[in-house]
């Protein structure tokens, strides 16, 4: 069964040496690799508990790893590493 989870990114931003900060879906694999969505997604729900929980779901996965966008392949990194997450 295929498994899911949220995933804040950091690709590049507009100007040199800043980043642009999104929440995409994560797919791993059992092998360490992994997909993820092409384009930022956003909170959704059919009725506002729904809503509410989705956000709440978005902030519990950003305390995981951050995939990073502004290498060549892209990777997860450990979010606790401070030079990781300037700007």
């Amino acid at each position: 069964m295929s498994t899911w989870r949220y995933v804040v990114s950091r690709s590049p931003g507009e100007n040199a040496g800043e980043f642009a900060w999104e929440i995409r879906e994560l797919y791993p694999s059992d092998d360490g690799t992994f997909g993820y969505t092409a384009d930022p997604v956003s909170p959704f729900g059919e009725s506002l508990d729904e809503l509410l929980r989705d956000v709440d779901h978005m902030r519990s996965d950003a305390d995981l790893e951050i995939l990073d966008l502004t290498v060549e392949p892209p990777r997860l990194i450990p979010r606790s590493k401070p030079t990781e997450q300037s700007s």
